[in-house]
């Protein structure tokens, strides 16, 4: 019982010191078992079909590629430096009446009016179908990299980002790379129906799992990806890096990352994670596949929202990779004073964003439905910035607008 009562009292918790103490318990716990020290748990449940898990690593689904060991040397266009890149962002016609919808909704001062007019939305017939199009429509750009030629409806549904390259004495590059639309649901369409479960956070007593057996569809947990649509990776120049804060262990969502970019033909040179809780290292490195261990590097400590601080991700991105290479970011530690801090700044920072190619973010905000967890229920606003469906939908569309692919996640 004394080391547990050593991680409580720790005299000096502050993000300078913090992983020092985390070491030091980690110590303790190594050497006398039987105090009754417990090590943290990983977060377990992320849902995917879109991504295909066709082999076993330690008796849990895992795509044959993280297991195979990678050759050393792999053909690697190199970028121009005298070539000039530009970004332009599209919104599809369906991207353009969800936010004309969120307008609407803001414009009620009444949130049960609000509420139920929101439901009365997504649960629509109209709107079902028109999420059942750019859902399959995602899948088949995820499993069949490379086809959107055959998607003809494609830009009423899926957003694009416009790329040009110039390059001296050489004819200019001009392709579209699609990204799924930002919805009103702010998740997965369907991922409502979970919800029925949270009874002690719920907003409201509509029952989503009779709605959604009434309309036909199939049951979709609440932490299910598959409305994400990666980048394609046939153009993409420079090294490859993937950046998790909030990682949890390889198999809570990581392997989501390398084996859904893998697919769409990104394979990482190196990747980063920061956890807080303190996980047990044999297992934790049980888990990653061989292929990926000799590129994985694992911080045991909470990330810092101060990106001049050493256990900043803002910080290691700038210094590992540049603008030239491919970097994806996931932000997910459920702790609003770290992470808006770097959300904001990714979105303020020109310099810093033209770093990053992919961003994944967890953010919170005051749902009609349920109530955002801990710090994150009391927080209104940030700045000028409103913590509201509006406010969540206008921060990816803005990051969108400087070039980086922003989803929400999960």
């Amino acid at each position: 019982m004394y080391v547990h009562l050593l991680i409580k009292e720790v005299p000096v918790w502050n993000e300078m010191f913090v992983g020092t103490n985390f070491i030091l318990v980690g110590l303790f716990a190594h050497n006398f078992p039987a105090l009754g020290f417990e090590w943290g748990r990983t977060f377990t449940g992320l849902e995917s079909k879109n991504v295909e898990l066709d082999c076993l690593h330690r008796g849990k689904p895992m795509c044959c590629s993280a297991i195979t060991p990678r050759s050393k040397r792999e053909l690697r266009a190199t970028h121009n430096p005298h070539c000039l890149e530009s970004i332009t962002y599209r919104q599809s016609r369906y991207e353009i009446e969800q936010f004309e919808k969120v307008d609407e909704l803001m414009r009620m001062n009444d949130l049960g009016q609000r509420k139920f007019a929101l439901l009365d939305f997504i649960v629509s017939d109209e709107q079902i179908k028109k999420a059942k199009i750019w859902l399959a429509q995602v899948r088949t750009l995820m499993t069949k990299p490379g086809e959107s030629g055959s998607l003809h409806d494609a830009k009423d549904y899926l957003s694009e980002f416009m790329h040009t390259r110039k390059c001296p004495g050489k004819k200019e590059e001009i392709w579209v790379e699609h990204i799924e639309p930002l919805s009103i649901h702010i998740r997965h369409p369907f991922a409502f129906e979970t919800l029925d479960d949270f009874k002690h956070i719920l907003k409201h007593d509509f029952s989503f799992k009779n709605a959604y057996k009434a309309l036909n569809i199939s049951h979709v947990g609440l932490i299910n990806n598959d409305h994400i649509l990666l980048s394609p990776g046939h153009r993409r120049l420079g090294k490859k890096y993937m950046f998790d804060a909030g990682t949890s262990s390889f198999t809570s969502s990581l392997f989501w990352f390398v084996c859904g970019f893998g697919q769409m033909g990104i394979n990482f040179d190196q990747i980063f994670g920061w956890e807080m809780t303190l996980l047990e290292p044999n297992s934790f490195w049980d888990e990653v596949p061989p292929a990926y261990k000799p590129l994985y590097h694992f911080y045991n400590v909470p990330v810092s929202g101060n990106s001049s601080h050493d256990n900043s991700p803002l910080k290691m991105i700038k210094q590992i990779a540049t603008t030239h290479d491919f970097v994806a970011f996931k932000l997910d530690v459920d702790t609003p004073g770290v992470e808006l801090p770097i959300a904001f700044e990714i979105l303020s920072d020109r310099h810093l964003n033209s770093f990053i190619d992919e961003f994944f973010f967890e953010f919170h905000f005051q749902d009609e439905f349920l109530a955002p967890p801990g710090e994150w229920n009391k927080l209104a606003s940030y700045g000028n910035f409103s913590m509201t469906r509006k406010g969540i939908m206008n921060f990816f569309l803005d990051l969108r607008k400087t070039g980086v692919r922003a989803h929400y996640w999960p």
